[in-house]
């Protein structure tokens, strides 16, 4: 449903307007369910809980190609700032598969694992020189 909506938005938007869209995922979280085709993917990963869990992962990711790519259809990636961030980090408590190491802890913790993510800017705004660059500091 959020896809469809996110396509839906992308597809009526005119490319010569401004646009704020917000696509937050609620797929990595408990109950963990993913399609059968994404889980099958990761068929080799033994752990019940941790396939599924990077199976959403991947989703995700699947995703984010799909909004990217529509972005560029419609040539409004030059014009775009993509930005991909958690609200915290991994559930690694057993239900949940996921894995915040090397840090301590994770989601439901103020260990670094449960406070500290990852980030990502991307998008045609991104000065050329910019591009392809790591910032460690906190943001």
């Amino acid at each position: 449903l959020f896809t469809e909506n996110t396509m839906g938005v992308l597809d009526r938007h005119d490319p010569y307007e401004p646009l704020f869209l917000v696509h937050a995922f609620h797929i990595a979280h408990d109950p963990l369910q993913v399609p059968k085709h994404w889980e099958q993917l990761f068929a080799w990963i033994d752990n019940d809980v941790r396939r599924k869990y990077v199976a959403m992962v991947n989703y995700m990711d699947d995703v984010v190609g799909l909004i990217v790519a529509k972005l560029k259809s419609k040539m409004m990636w030059e014009n775009s700032l993509v930005i991909l961030c958690s609200d915290n980090g991994g559930p690694t408590y057993e239900s949940v598969g996921a894995n915040n190491r090397p840090l301590k802890g994770g989601k439901l913790s103020n260990w670094e694992g449960g406070i500290r993510v990852n980030a990502l800017a991307s998008g045609g705004v991104i000065p050329s020189s910019k591009r392809g660059t790591k910032l460690d500091d906190y943001i």
